[in-house]
């Protein structure tokens, strides 16, 4: 199985856990950006960076932090 392929499962089994809790979520296919998931439900969005094996480095970290503190409500889950 390729990375791609692996990435898209984990961002795959993200949105099914998150949608079971009660989010709406929309998948940033190919994401350059911040988030490959964004989640929202009543008062909370979730910026979701999947990685299919390592987790985000300290800059996509603190990217993420940055992005997420833009807004109210936000929280940065991290997904392995």
């Amino acid at each position: 199985m390729s990375g791609y392929a692996r990435g898209v499962r984990s961002e795959h089994a993200a949105i099914h856990h998150l949608t079971t809790n009660g989010y709406a979520c929309t998948r940033a296919a190919s994401s350059k950006g911040v988030a490959d998931v964004i989640a929202i439900k009543a008062g909370q969005v979730l910026l979701v960076s999947c990685k299919a094996s390592d987790p985000p480095g300290p800059a996509e970290r603190a990217e993420l932090v940055r992005v997420a503190g833009l807004l109210p409500g936000v929280g940065v889950p991290l997904v392995a």
